[in-house]
């Protein structure tokens, strides 16, 4: 990524991540269509889940409300604003409840980034409160199942006490148990709910378990070192506009991945794999030209 990034100009640079906003905007349409027509009980795309249609949204909606400070023309904030409020909407009927409060934490901490009036925020999100109402008019039975067994153990609480088991062992803590061990080392699966799942659904527990200790501090490197770069670049270096807007959302994105990788993970997803690459490329061609200049 980062090599054709570099190469772009200011406009061109500024039209790829348009269009990567409006990609997203258009997956959340087709989540929450799905949804209205009954088609799945729990927005998702045609390609992915529901946890990875909201982990995606999640990590694009800082993106997209930072962009909408960089927009002038009015009409095309009013689109912006429109595709706002249908991520949201999207996130919300995905019925991922960590998600729904990480979109949510995100929402407001881009709202001071870019200075949005207060009322206007309140707007979009009562906005997509009345769609998301509107959704489970149209589809209730998960938000009805929701609602009649709030407190049922999922199978995520399930992995988690599995997971505190088998640390307490304190096995294989430097290089863990290897690629692709859930299998071998989960021994609880006659308690799932569904039988199929083959992973920790946390990427930290995931890593942790199949790459020990060693592992998990290289991810913490991937994952930190380049928020730090571009926490300090915000702070110290002369960017123009756009460039630090678009610097601030991809700091967001980030932070949404990271955090939504605490209940779902996105080492393991083709699609939120190359988009915590994308984000990583983005701090570099921001980031480096400056501080090589």
């Amino acid at each position: 990524f980062g090599y054709y990034l570099k190469a772009f100009d200011e406009s061109k640079l500024r039209t790829v991540y348009y269009a990567f906003v409006i990609a997203a905007i258009l997956v959340a349409c087709i989540g929450l269509t799905r949804f209205l027509t009954g088609n799945v009980e729990r927005a998702q795309s045609f390609t992915s889940g529901y946890s990875t249609f909201s982990s995606y949204l999640v990590s694009v909606i800082g993106f997209a409300l930072i962009l909408f400070r960089a927009i002038k023309v009015k009409q095309q904030r009013l689109l912006l604003a429109a595709g706002i409020v249908l991520m949201l909407s999207g996130i919300v009927t995905s019925l991922g409840r960590t998600n729904i409060v990480i979109a949510i934490l995100i929402f407001i901490i881009g709202i001071i980034a870019i200075k949005i009036k207060v009322r206007y925020a309140v707007v979009l999100l009562l906005l997509a409160i009345g769609i998301s109402w509107f959704s489970f008019q149209l589809n209730v039975k998960e938000i009805n199942q929701r609602i009649e067994t709030p407190v049922q153990l999922s199978d995520r609480d399930i992995l988690l006490e599995t997971a505190k088991e088998l640390f307490m062992k304190f096995e294989n803590p430097i290089i863990g148990y290897g690629p692709r061990t859930f299998h071998d080392v989960f021994a609880n699966r006659e308690q799932l709910s569904d039988k199929g799942v083959g992973s920790w659904h946390n990427d930290f527990i995931q890593i942790y378990f199949e790459s020990g200790f060693l592992g998990l501090a290289a991810f913490f490197v991937i994952i930190f070192f380049p928020l730090i770069k571009a926490l300090k670049c915000l702070k110290g270096c002369r960017l123009s506009e756009d460039r630090k807007y678009i610097l601030i959302g991809a700091v967001l994105g980030i932070v949404g991945l990271v955090l939504s990788a605490l209940t779902a993970g996105f080492v393991n997803s083709p699609v939120l794999s190359i988009l915590f690459a994308f984000f990583i490329a983005t701090i570099s061609v921001i980031v480096y030209p400056v501080n090589n200049s």
